[in-house]
């Protein structure tokens, strides 16, 4: 592959993470230092780009992209539709200007990476039809893809557990089977005599490139998610696991003896590693899911520490000047000296709470644009040269206004487009608080605790509960909230400032705010004697709000979902149900009913169900969905709220396990995520 092709995830075969692009000589006469690019999905998959600066990316919509260097559209083709019809994990090229791209469809497409026309399919299989029909085993290829040159085949592993080598004319020339899904890229010793392939079954496999013949296989603690590098010069391994283990150990091989593994040190950390190590001149790099960046020498030395502003999915990239960049949750991109450890700029993507995640890993062009995918749909190229410049155009604007504050004013708010001056879409919406801060817009770091007291007036019954990472209470009525009414919400709630399960369950808490918030409800006219006629209803268009340590989990199951609503007709009583199946067959294992009411066109659905998508069974314990029918308005959006028991997903017809440091982030002492999610409701009747 050409020099300055960042022609696979990590960049080269030993998954370094080195660049060879140099941004302290991109001068200043950039003719655009900064673009976007819009997709109707979330970007988790990261970036590679060609010879001439083009990009190619995937996006949750179920397309994969080729911009220009310019971000102008270049070509976009669709994967199979489907449920699981994702694309969260980078392409690689290959020979003959052909670019394999990985499927959540369970297909590896090969495209021509100048028109974007298919060349080839290859299918992942090994998994029994009656369980894939199911939903109990997929085959998606949620792992990045990487083609070897060298042995001229390609490599790409699934969520059936199985790794495939695939020749470049799309046939199969060897597959290797582990006990569970494999995310990790394989990384491979320099002469080929073997590869290493991690898998969620904790299990690191050596295997010989050219056969697939199992070497040796090393059991880990923890699930292998993040990818493993090689350091060919000193023949070391560094492997992290989500149980927060770092191993770095040296291999020593040879045909007569095998694998020979010597640990040089491990480092044991109180958070999931998902990020990818990145090596850096005879050092490694190492971030967690609590924003712990580390420097290791390779004696197990501590070369430096560096605390990022959120959690780290993004794999760091080391530009040729030792500038680690890396994206964090809260929608940061940042450069830190890799020598140092010190800062040395950082960009705010999008200034929005939430959907703003940088899960994806950054790439350069030879032009010095660093390209990351968001939550939020975008994809981000931004020169550290126009960054600078809007530095100095804000304190421009800072000297020109001075602005005098006390200590920050944190208050209670309603989040959502439909409560406050508005009024309520629904007699039965629900409300959703939040704490906000007047001078930083919504807060990271305080949450809400267990102690909270909510009151009304006029009286009316009601239940309320707290999401399960503390940033929002919701309430919903018992029965319903009265027509065209003005309420009145009192509510005293007890904050903590640092998330923690113990302050939790022990009600330690750092302070107190109270709130009287003011809300109308909507009236009813002539809609009074509507009945319902079974209406049809697809509610699709799902982002979730969870904690930030379980966004790969709930969020990636529900977002492309799409289900169907069947209203029933019942005459002559205010109880309405809802029939509820999967927009295709491999939604759901059956198909549920839901409960609820309605006054007039007003209506909301109650009711559970077993949500079986990409692999995950999640029992969704408790579903509360409410709005109303307007024949004018047949697209609606909405809010739901729901409950997942945590200790009882499975994956892959194997009970799964959340890793302890994971649950250590979720304030809910019963492990459950509590949370909402946005979607839209498309009537039709």
């Amino acid at each position: 592959m050409k020099k300055k092709m960042w022609a696979k995830f990590r960049g080269d075969l030993q998954n370094s993470g080195q660049s060879c692009i140099d941004l302290s000589r991109i001068d200043g006469g950039l003719k655009t230092k900064f673009w976007k690019y819009k997709t109707n999905g979330l970007i988790w998959s990261s970036p590679i780009i060609d010879e001439k600066d083009n990009i190619y990316f995937g996006s949750t919509d179920g397309y994969f992209y080729s911009l220009n260097y310019l971000g102008k559209l270049r070509w976009k083709y669709k994967i199979k539709e489907g449920p699981d019809s994702i694309i969260d994990s980078a392409a690689t090229f290959a020979p003959k200007n052909v670019i394999v791209v990985p499927g959540g469809d369970g297909f590896l497409h090969c495209l021509d990476r100048r028109t974007g026309k298919k060349k080839w399919l290859f299918a992942a299989y090994h998994a029994h039809e009656e369980d894939r029909e199911q939903r109990k085993v997929v085959n998606s290829f949620e792992g990045n893809v990487v083609y070897n040159e060298d042995l001229n085949l390609i490599f790409a592993g699934s969520d059936n557990g199985c790794i495939y080598a695939i020749g470049e004319d799309g046939k199969e020339v060897w597959h290797f089977e582990t006990g569970l899904m494999v995310w990790a890229l394989p990384v491979f010793e320099q002469k080929n005599r073997w590869m290493a392939v991690g898998s969620l079954d904790g299990f690191l496999y050596f295997l010989e490139p050219k056969t697939g013949r199992l070497l040796w296989k090393k059991a880990l603690s923890g699930e292998i998610k993040a990818t493993p590098v090689y350091d060919n010069k000193h023949k070391l391994l560094f492997v992290a696991t989500s149980l927060g283990y770092f191993y770095t150990v040296k291999i020593n091989y040879s045909q007569k003896k095998g694998v020979g593994w010597q640990e040089i040190f491990i480092k044991k950390y109180d958070a999931e590693i998902y990020s990818s190590p990145t090596l850096v001149k005879n050092k490694v790099v190492v971030a967690t899911m609590k924003g712990q960046i580390d420097c290791w020498d390779f004696s197990g030395k501590n070369m430096w520490s560096y605390l990022a502003k959120a959690p780290i999915a993004s794999s760091p990239v080391l530009s040729a000047d030792g500038q680690l960049i890396f994206g964090e949750k809260n929608g940061y991109l940042e450069s830190i000296d890799a020598k140092m450890g010190k800062l040395l700029w950082f960009w705010e993507t999008n200034s929005s709470f939430h959907r703003v995640n940088l899960d994806s890993s950054p790439a350069i062009t030879s032009r010095g644009l660093v390209v990351i995918g968001s939550y939020d749909g975008n994809l981000y190229a931004v020169s550290p040269l126009y960054i600078e410049e809007q530095k100095k155009i804000k304190k421009n604007i800072a000297k020109q206004f001075v602005v005098v504050t006390n200590n920050m004013v944190r208050e209670i708010i309603f989040d959502a487009k439909n409560a406050g001056n508005n009024g309520l879409y629904s007699l039965y919406s629900p409300l959703k608080l939040k704490i906000c801060d007047h001078e930083k817009g919504d807060l990271s770091e305080v949450v809400f605790a267990r102690k909270y007291n909510v009151q009304f007036f006029p009286k009316v019954d009601f239940e309320s509960s707290i999401s399960s990472d503390g940033k929002y209470i919701y309430v919903v009525p018992k029965q319903y909230w009265k027509p065209d009414c003005n309420y009145r919400l009192k509510i005293e709630a007890h904050i903590i400032k640092k998330r923690s399960l113990w302050n939790q369950v022990f009600s330690i808490t750092d302070g107190a705010l109270e709130k009287t918030l003011e809300f109308k409800t909507p009236g009813i006219g002539k809609e009074s004697d509507f009945v319902f006629n079974k209406e049809r209803i697809l509610i699709h268009s799902f982002f979730i709000h969870s904690p930030r340590a379980l966004d790969t989990y709930a969020a990636a199951a529900f977002f492309n979902q799409k289900m169907w609503l069947d209203m029933l007709k019942l005459d002559g009583r205010n109880v309405v149900r809802a029939l509820m199946t999967p927009w295709e067959k491999k939604g759901f294992a059956t198909p549920h009913v839901l409960t609820g009411e309605h006054i007039g066109s007003h209506f909301r659905l109650m009711g559970g169900f077993d949500l079986s998508v990409m692999g995950a069974t999640l029992s969704v314990s408790k579903f509360y969905l409410a709005n109303y029918f307007d024949e004018k308005k047949r697209e609606q959006d909405t809010d739901l709220i729901f409950q997942i028991p945590l200790l009882s997903i499975k994956e892959n017809k194997k009970e799964f396990r959340f890793p302890s440091e994971l649950l250590k982030g979720i304030i809910d002492w019963r492990f459950k995520i509590v949370g909402a999610a946005e979607c839209k409701m498309s009537f039709l009747s």
